[in-house]
C-alpha cells in the first residue's frame, strides 16, 4: 500500500484505512463546495453544535452555500423535527437553484 499524505481530521481512522484498503481518504465538503459554482444548501442539526460549526466553515467565503440550522433537530432529523419548515425551505431553495416557477 502506498503512502498518502495525512488528512488533518483522519486520526486513527486513517491508520485503519491504510491497513485495510488502498482507497484514499475522503475529501472534506469544503473543497467540492468551493470548486462547484452552484447553489448548495447545508442543513445542520440544531442539537448538534458541531454541525453548524462545520456548515459555517464550508460556507465561509462561498456565496453559493446556504446554511439552515433546524432548531431542536438531531443529526439527520430536520425533516421529522420540522416538516413544514423543511418542505418550505428545501422547495424554495430548489426553486431558486433550478430556476423553476411554482
Amino acid at each position: 500500500m502506498g503512502v498518502r499524505p495525512r488528512h488533518p481530521y483522519a486520526g486513527g481512522r486513517g491508520q485503519v484505512l491504510d491497513l485495510l484498503t488502498d482507497a484514499g481518504l475522503p475529501v472534506t465538503l469544503r473543497a467540492p463546495a468551493a470548486a462547484a459554482p452552484r447553489p448548495l444548501l447545508l442543513i445542520a442539526a440544531g442539537d448538534v453544535p458541531d454541525e453548524l460549526h462545520a456548515a459555517r466553515h464550508i460556507q465561509w467565503g462561498n456565496a453559493y452555500v446556504q446554511v439552515w440550522q433546524v432548531p431542536g433537530a438531531g443529526h439527520t432529523r430536520g425533516l421529522s423535527t420540522a416538516p413544514e419548515q423543511w418542505e418550505r425551505r428545501v422547495v424554495a431553495f430548489l426553486t431558486g437553484a433550478l430556476g423553476t416557477a411554482g
